[in-house]
């Protein structure tokens, strides 16, 4: 009689070999059984998950979902860059939203600024002796000056129809506003104090149509959303709030007219929409523990056609990434990938604060009415304006 450890062995044995035998069979492969069907169609099912989570489909602006094809051309998609334009070394590379002379505004540790029209940057090779794109005619005299070291945070804004800048010394608390003058060509200043205290984060946006600006300070998670009265004076503090500590990126969006701020956290890789309000703001997403990678440094609205669209890039590994924002604020989805990627290295000597990609209009003297809009970046470490098309 066979001894019952050795039957439980061979009946081990067995199995596994079968299994094994079974592992080896072509299932899902043939066309005739039932099984093998519904095992193909549970395969592709799988795969399509996981293209959807890897963000390998594009997104329809129109009906918020993963597409597999081209609608129509109204796809944002970020291809081979158009153009690579040495304009000197800068830590601040910020654009005025300009419907006529769309100009950029380059700044450095030294104080010094220089205008560029967003055209010449890339259109002609003609250059300033600190590198920056002429903004008129071939006067290098013209748009050139100088703000003062140290400012850290540079933001545009509108008052009375007018570009103005504001900056933040984070190391001092200093606090400036210049307004663009003479024939768009220079900066005036028309306000400097030093209330104290710090800031790591400043932002503009309109509510009910009145300039705003809503300061953060990443320690202490503390925020003030201030109203723009006057040039001349300090922003009044409106509403005071807390939006968590930690965040690294705080970047202004407009959402059929209404604004909304959203902010990335690189410890944890959170990414959390805000609708603002002259009260304060209310949470309209949320998202789980790292959303996004913890790599991010640099975030940047991208308003392509009016739509709300923003910007990614991880300075270590080059990669750069266009997402868009849901309809209401309830979400944020990806875009799509910028190929080629711009390269690892910083896009700026400041990181946070210092605003060096998002969109760019430019208008050429044969089209002056048509506003072409790309994606730009801004390498230090090469000097380089990269431009892409949208």
């Amino acid at each position: 009689m066979i001894p019952a450890e050795s039957v439980i062995s061979i009946l081990a044995v067995t199995l596994i070999g079968t299994a094994g035998l079974i592992s080896m069979l072509p299932v899902g492969t043939c066309a005739q059984c039932n099984h093998c069907r519904l095992e193909k169609l549970e395969r592709e099912r799988r795969q399509e998950l996981q293209r959807l989570a890897a963000g390998e489909y594009p997104f329809c602006p129109v009906c918020e979902n993963a597409i597999r094809e081209k609608i129509g051309g109204y796809m944002l998609n970020a291809v081979k860059p158009l153009a690579v334009s040495k304009v000197g070394t800068w830590t601040h590379a910020l654009p005025f939203d300009m419907p006529f002379s769309p100009a950029t505004l380059f700044y450095n540790v030294a104080g010094n600024y220089a205008l560029s029209d967003n055209f010449r940057v890339f259109a002609e090779l003609d250059r300033r002796p600190d590198g920056s794109p002429l903004l008129a005619g071939r006067q290098p005299e013209r748009g050139v000056g100088n703000l003062g070291p140290g400012w850290s945070t540079l933001v545009t804004f509108e008052l009375g129809g007018v570009q103005h800048v504001l900056g933040h010394d984070f190391g001092a608390g200093r606090l400036s506003m210049w307004r663009l003058g003479g024939l768009n060509d220079t900066l005036v200043q028309t306000f400097f104090d030093t209330p104290g205290g710090t800031r790591s984060h400043f932002v503009a946006l309109k509510i009910a149509g009145l300039p705003h600006v809503l300061s953060y300070d990443m320690f202490s998670g503390e925020a003030m959303l201030s109203r723009i009265d006057s040039n001349a004076s300090a922003p009044v503090d409106v509403a005071a709030m807390s939006l968590g500590i930690g965040h690294t990126a705080v970047v202004a969006l407009d959402i059929g007219f209404e604004p909304f701020v959203l902010t990335y956290r690189a410890i944890s890789g959170e990414v959390q929409v805000r609708k603002m309000t002259a009260t304060g703001f209310v949470t309209t997403f949320a998202s789980p523990l790292f959303f996004w990678p913890s790599n991010i440094t640099h975030v940047a609205p991208l308003p392509k056609d009016g739509l709300p669209y923003i910007v990614r890039h991880a300075s270590g590994t080059g990669r750069t990434l266009i997402h868009h924002v849901d309809r209401s604020g309830a979400g944020v989805r990806f875009v799509t990938n910028v190929q080629p990627s711009p390269g690892p290295g910083a896009l700026s000597f400041l990181g946070v604060g210092a605003p060096v990609l998002g969109l760019l209009r430019s208008r050429s003297n044969a089209h002056p009415d048509l506003p072409d809009e790309s994606l730009y970046l801004y390498r230090a470490l090469t000097q380089e304006m990269v431009e892409y098309s949208l």
